[in-house]
């Protein structure tokens, strides 16, 4: 019943997810970010614009790592197959980073379609590859791989007053590592570089963007925030893969970047795309 159940969720899915638009976000929407004690938070992956779209259930065939990272370590995130919201979990007092990186997935574009997709992304310079390989008027064939991290706190007041003790006691020193600053290994990976839950509105947020753990530049970096979602922020990569954008509103915050590379020698494909992602409440 179970493998059934799968197959039929798995089709009805795939329908409904091939459709003809491409530049989709791809992010992980808890339904609480911030909760003053230890409880439940749903896990929904989402696929859209603008923070608005497609909930993706949860199906192993189309992740290579679902996974949660707190002062326990690293361990996958299991639920049911077909279950939408993905999956339920119980975050223990302090930080928990939240990890998704799907598997290796194939697009078939128009030239339109594409172009507009460069555009969104700030992938201008395709444009000039595109017109010395003679495939402006083609096609585009992509691979594309999600890579999705979130970033959930229990605040609890011990577990407050005991960081706060701590850091006072040993000044800036980490006592132990910071789960925000946690590395997951995804091919393309969004890491802050100071504590958002140690923000405020209006304050800056630095970033660095590594792709396969090497620094990687000229690459726009977006923040979009929940309570507007047009009122984004962006700025491009330095030569240290370093970025660092101004967050003028408190809430749920999106931050995405995507980075593109040529194929030579696949038959299938063209370029391969990364589609990295954090969220965090500010």
């Amino acid at each position: 019943m179970q493998y059934m159940r799968a197959r039929i969720i798995s089709f009805v899915f795939a329908i409904s997810w091939c459709g003809p638009v491409w530049a989709h976000d791809f992010w992980i929407e808890p339904d609480r970010y911030v909760l003053p004690e230890p409880g439940g938070i749903s896990l929904t992956l989402r696929e859209g614009v603008s923070l608005k779209g497609n909930a993706i259930p949860y199906l192993p065939r189309l992740f290579e790592d679902f996974s949660r990272t707190d002062s326990t370590g690293t361990a996958p995130i299991i639920s049911v197959i077909g279950d939408n919201p993905a999956a339920t979990i119980e975050p223990r007092p302090g930080q928990t980073l939240i990890g998704y990186q799907s598997v290796r997935n194939l697009a078939d574009l128009d030239p339109e379609t594409f172009a507009n997709y460069l555009r969104e992304e700030g992938l201008e310079r395709v444009f000039g590859l595109r017109e010395e390989r003679g495939e402006a008027d083609e096609n585009a064939k992509e691979y594309f791989i999600r890579c999705a991290k979130s970033l959930v706190t229990v605040e609890s007041g011990f577990v407050q007053w005991l960081s706060d003790s701590l850091r006072s006691l040993f000044g800036n020193q980490d006592v132990e590592e910071e789960i925000w600053q946690a590395r997951l290994g995804y091919i393309l990976e969004l890491m802050p570089e100071a504590n958002p839950y140690g923000l405020d509105a209006g304050a800056e947020l630095p970033l660095q963007l590594l792709h396969n753990g090497e620094p990687v530049a000229d690459i726009l970096v977006i923040a979009i925030p929940e309570q507007d979602p047009a009122d984004q922020v962006s700025a491009r990569t330095d030569a240290d893969g370093r970025v660092t954008l101004t967050l003028a509103r408190p809430g749920p915050w999106l931050i995405k970047a995507v980075h593109l590379i040529p194929l030579y020698d696949d038959p299938d494909a063209r370029w391969e795309s990364y589609w990295a992602s954090l969220t965090f409440e500010l």
